[in-house]
C-alpha cells in the first residue's frame, strides 16, 4: 500500500511566470473576493486564519501581503502544475525506487528546455496518485566531481515552511536538468538517481544510479 501523509501547512503555490505588460491591470478586488479566488484556484483553505495570526495587529502588513498575492490570480501561465489524466504532460518520466512502492515522477510543469529545470514528486503507480513526501524521506543534491559539493543539505519541497493548507499530494521539488540526487530512507541504502536532461551534455548512466524512464 502506498504511503499517505497528513495534510501539510505550507505557503508556496505553483510558481507563476513573470506577468506580461498585458497583465498589468488593476484588479480592484476586495479582501473577501481575493481570498475566495485564491482558495478556489490553489486549494488553500486557511488564508484568512493565517493572515489573522501573522498580521492581526498590523493592517498595513496584511494589505501588503494580499497585494503581493494578487499576481497569482492574473498570471495566466503557471509553473509547477502536476500531470493529470486530462493533461499527462508529454516529457514526463518516472524513476523507480528500489524496495519501495513509490517512484519519483519527473515532469516539465510548464517549463521548457531553455529554462533548464524539472519538477519532481513522489508517485504511487498502483493508485496513479501523487503522494506527499513520506516521513523520514530526505532528498539531497549529489555533487559531481569538479561541478559541486559532494553532498548538499536536505532539499525541502517547494511547499515547505509555515503557511497555508494545501491539498493532499501537492508537494513537489524542483532542480536543474540532469542533476544527480540522493534519496535517504530509514534503514535502507541511500538511493542515487539522475534527473533527465533536455539540453546540454548527457551524463553516462552508471551502475546503481536510478535512471528516468519515459511515462508520457
Amino acid at each position: 500500500m502506498c504511503h499517505r501523509t497528513p495534510l501539510s501547512f505550507h505557503p508556496a503555490p505553483p510558481l507563476p511566470r513573470m506577468a506580461s505588460s498585458a497583465d498589468n491591470t488593476n484588479l480592484n478586488i476586495n479582501e473577501d473576493e481575493l481570498i475566495a479566488e485564491l482558495e478556489s484556484k490553489y486549494g488553500w483553505s486557511d488564508i484568512r486564519t493565517t493572515l489573522d495570526t501573522l498580521y492581526g495587529n498590523y493592517p498595513a502588513g496584511r494589505q501588503l501581503c494580499l497585494q503581493n498575492m494578487m499576481p497569482l490570480l492574473r498570471t495566466p501561465n503557471i509553473l509547477g502544475t502536476k500531470p493529470t489524466s486530462d493533461d499527462p504532460q508529454p516529457g514526463t518520466y518516472r524513476i523507480d525506487i528500489p524496495d519501495d512502492d513509490l517512484c519519483i515522477r519527473v515532469f516539465p510543469g510548464g517549463t521548457t528546455a531553455q529554462e533548464g529545470f524539472y519538477f519532481f514528486d513522489f508517485y504511487c503507480m498502483d493508485t496513479q496518485n501523487p503522494i506527499d513526501t513520506p516521513k523520514g524521506y530526505v532528498i539531497r543534491l549529489e555533487g559531481r566531481p569538479g561541478i559541486g559539493p559532494e553532498r548538499s543539505d536536505p532539499i525541502e519541497s517547494l511547499e515547505a515552511g509555515p503557511g497555508f493548507q494545501i491539498p493532499r499530494g501537492s508537494m513537489k521539488y524542483s532542480m536543474n536538468d540532469g542533476a544527480r540526487m540522493t534519496l535517504e530512507r530509514a534503514n535502507k541504502e541511500t538511493f542515487v538517481f539522475d534527473l533527465p536532461t533536455r539540453l546540454g551534455r548527457r551524463h553516462a548512466a552508471e551502475a546503481g544510479v536510478g535512471q528516468p524512464v519515459l511515462m508520457h
